[in-house]
């Protein structure tokens, strides 16, 4: 370090030379803090961007529900009227939901949609954690930089990821 000392400010602060994940990457200036900000922020939409892209790999990997509560139908509708009457007039077992809705099971693993997946969710932890890391530092700029480019990327991409796809189905 060449007998250079780091002092961490433990309080939130707008001063100058906080290093930004690399000792190399101290902005000092006003314009090197604007130019991390805008970096900050512009991460912080792609970080939105991959999760949304998460979701839409979800949907697009996921196998269809439709069939199960289709072959439950049916195999209802096969069943004498009387059947079908007494069953749908029994108590329910505990965690029984009647034959209404099918039961929830883990999907396959499948090579070709599970490792880009796993690639996805990679890159989007690694940059949770490196903007999580920018925020340790305690410099105001860059967080609200960084919580500036979540909401512009929230506004962006949310309605892409996995919650907001399965709350629209």
């Amino acid at each position: 370090m060449n007998g250079m000392t780091i002092t961490m400010l433990p309080y939130l602060h707008f001063t100058a030379g906080d290093a930004v994940w690399f000792a190399a990457w101290t902005p000092t200036s006003h314009g090197a803090i604007s130019g991390t900000c805008i970096a900050l922020v512009l991460l912080a939409i792609f970080d939105r961007l991959l999760i949304g892209v998460g979701g839409i790999l979800a949907v697009y990997w996921a196998p269809s529900g439709h069939e199960e509560c289709h072959q439950s139908d049916s195999r209802e509708d096969a069943l004498p009227s009387s059947d079908r009457k007494s069953r749908s007039q029994s108590p329910e077992a505990p965690g029984q939901s009647g034959g209404s809705s099918p039961v929830r099971r883990p999907n396959p693993f499948i090579l070709k949609n599970d490792v880009p997946r796993g690639i996805v969710f990679f890159v989007q932890s690694t940059i949770s954690t490196a903007l999580m890391l920018a925020v340790m530092t305690w410099n105001a700029a860059y967080i609200i930089s960084i919580i500036l480019g979540l909401g512009v990327g929230e506004v962006l991409f949310g309605r892409f990821s996995t919650t907001s796809v399965s709350l629209h189905h």
